[in-house]
């Protein structure tokens, strides 16, 4: 089976836009195996034009394994939905229908916030472990900073605090985008409006910046260990 590498554009928050992305996937005859951050590994099958997806943020399971509520796969049903599987990271459910008569399995607005609440903790949680792992990294660079202000790593150090000044920067800015994206989404499902957004296209644009940014961190920061260890090497009493 031929398989495909995609870029997602969306923040996980754009439900209704991460949605369309999977039916744009669809009709090309694409699947989501598993994702690596923004990139997704697809397999290649026959297109299906006609069908539809619906995420399912509410969180009814204790751990990965555990399968949905029956109460939440059998009110797709009902409507016509049939149940796919588990998002990565734990994201909610995957519905789909090819049935283009079946009706919303949510006919009360305020019933599909609440469900964004298993979202929210997803965000939060993942707001806080991206920030120990900045923090992490700050204090690494920022304790041998002195070691690495002479010799060789000279030129690898300073562009290395740049771009993790920057890329750090740009995180914040695209969390404050997301959170801003879910209290938005939110308070238009309690408010009874039920047409989704236009997915912001600079928000991608963003999200890009933010990976581009973190992997070029990441490959300046190996280049600087494989210049400081020989010195630190050096250093080391015999």
């Amino acid at each position: 089976m031929k398989t495909v590498l995609k870029w997602n554009p969306y923040l996980d928050c754009e439900l209704s836009a991460q949605e369309g992305w999977l039916e744009e996937l669809s009709r090309e005859g694409l699947s989501v195996r598993c994702r690596f951050g923004p990139l997704a590994l697809c397999d290649r099958g026959e297109p299906r034009p006609g069908r539809r997806f619906r995420i399912e943020p509410a969180r009814t399971w204790a751990s990965a394994s555990d399968p949905p509520a029956r109460a939440l796969t059998d009110l797709y049903q009902e409507a016509g939905w049939t149940y796919l599987r588990r998002l990565p990271n734990e994201l909610g459910e995957l519905f789909y229908t090819d049935d283009p008569e079946a009706p919303e399995p949510y006919t009360d607005p305020e019933t599909k916030a609440l469900a964004l609440e298993g979202l929210r903790r997803h965000f939060w949680g993942s707001l806080w472990k991206n920030l120990v792992l900045n923090l992490l990294s700050g204090l690494y660079l920022f304790v041998l900073f002195p070691k690495l202000s002479s010799g060789v790593s000279a030129s690898l150090s300073a562009p290395l605090l740049c771009f993790y000044l920057a890329s750090l920067a740009l995180e914040l800015l695209l969390d404050v985008a997301e959170w801003r994206g879910m209290r938005r989404t939110c308070r238009r499902l309690e408010e009874g409006e039920t047409a989704p957004l236009p997915p912001a296209r600079r928000l991608g644009l963003l999200k890009g910046a933010v990976t581009l940014a973190g992997l070029l961190f990441l490959i300046l920061t190996l280049a600087l260990i494989i210049a400081v260890l020989p010195l630190l090497i050096l250093e080391v009493p015999l």
